[in-house]
């Protein structure tokens, strides 16, 4: 049985155009016509409504997600997400989320964190030698890691090993910049993405941008590490309405890393404020930004966050449009998936949400979710509504 959506205002993503009363045709997991005067076996009426490709967060935490929680990610119009710790676990939910009655988004992994000695924390992967790197890379690769993610006390010879071992095995290198590498050699060696708006200097952005390097700001993290540092966080914080999506175990490590991080070096050399406008000087170098929350840091909660990250992006003075494409078609080419996902087009998943108001007037807009398509299957506003509940009712405490 096919699914017509019926006389939309689409916003396909292909470029800033909204089509209107524009009927959208799904069969299984694939959109087939996007035109006017389709008929079909299931006809939903959008009139009035905005259609936009499935959001993607492209920096998330989900090793220790359950399914039940994934289901944030769909409630919020998040079809695909990208994980920045990887694992077995991570890849077996990979594999798993391919099923088309899962209510999981779509998951490209990277494998687990690589650091030098000391980790920075106990559960990152010591890689000491070129050896080890090579070694490890190749092995990664066999195991189906989409992506090798790096991190801060690699030493230069490691981290150029894990460079060129990685583009031999066609595997991108993403993550922070280790500290003894810094940005320029970052840039020159060619890790494909920096993450964190607080990784580059202001002398930096524009030759990253240049480079083609994607750049993941993850600003609503960086706020919370604003409100750390001038002692803003209160006890009320962690049992806001929000928080009932967030597991007691989960809040009490976030009391814990809160205390931690106050008297943690960021290695902060500017204000928050700077840091956001940063992001247009990327932007306007020629950057491709891409939207992501470091969910499930401190105050950072799977699916509600990436609607905090977008309208944070907007505050950096960037187009509601560039913020919609930093998390739908630029993720996807970032992924080398802009063939699967990130516009509105035929071949194309059918991954899509259906907001009550237009996200190109108001950013906001994208929490004006009234129904969300995951891999071809209609789930309207009281079914969303339902994953939330199941969610919260499982946190009780």
């Amino acid at each position: 049985m096919n699914i017509v959506l019926k006389n939309a205002n689409v916003i396909s993503m292909v470029s800033e155009e909204v089509l209107n009363n524009t009927d959208i045709l799904i069969e299984n997991d694939r959109i087939i016509s996007v035109r006017q005067n389709i008929d079909g076996d299931q006809v939903i009426d959008c009139s009035g409504k905005y259609i936009i490709p499935g959001l993607a967060d492209m920096h998330v935490h989900i090793d220790e997600a359950s399914m039940t929680d994934m289901k944030l990610f769909v409630a919020n119009g998040i079809t695909n997400v990208r994980n920045m710790r990887g694992s077995e676990n991570a890849l077996a939910m990979r594999e798993k989320a391919k099923e088309k009655d899962l209510i999981c988004p779509l998951i490209y992994t990277g494998t687990p964190i690589l650091d030098g000695s000391p980790p920075v924390f106990p559960q990152n992967l010591v890689l000491e030698t070129p050896e080890e790197a090579r070694a490890y890379i190749l092995k990664a690769k066999d195991e189906g890691y989409n992506f090798v993610k790096v991190y801060n006390n690699l030493t230069v010879s490691v981290y150029k090993e894990i460079i060129k071992t990685s583009k031999e095995a066609g595997l991108d290198v993403i993550g922070h910049i280790p500290v003894e590498v810094g940005a320029e050699m970052a840039i020159a060696e060619g890790q494909y993405c920096f993450e964190h708006v607080k990784a580059l200097k202001k002398e930096f952005l524009a030759p990253a941008a240049k480079a083609g390097v994607y750049f993941t700001p993850t600003l609503i993290v960086q706020e919370v590490v604003d409100w750390i540092k001038k002692d803003l966080i209160t006890e009320e914080m962690y049992n806001s309405e929000i928080t009932k999506y967030v597991s007691k175990d989960t809040l009490d490590k976030w009391r814990e890393a809160v205390k931690i991080f106050r008297h943690h070096d960021f290695r902060l050399d500017r204000t928050h404020e700077e840091y956001v406008a940063d992001v247009k000087v990327f932007l306007d170098a020629g950057g491709m930004i891409l939207a992501g929350t470091d969910t499930q840091l401190p105050f950072c909660i799977y699916g509600f966050s990436l609607h905090d990250e977008l309208e944070r992006l907007s505050r950096s003075g960037i187009s509601n449009y560039e913020i919609l494409k930093a998390a739908t078609i630029i993720g996807a080419k970032c992924n080398h998936e802009e063939d699967e996902w990130g516009t509105i087009e035929p071949t194309k998943y059918a991954n899509l949400v259906i907001l009550k108001d237009n996200p190109l007037q108001n950013i906001e807009n994208t929490r004006s979710i009234d129904a969300v398509v995951l891999k071809g299957n209609y789930y309207n506003r009281e079914t969303l509504d339902g994953f939330l509940f199941e969610v919260a009712e499982g946190y009780k405490i």
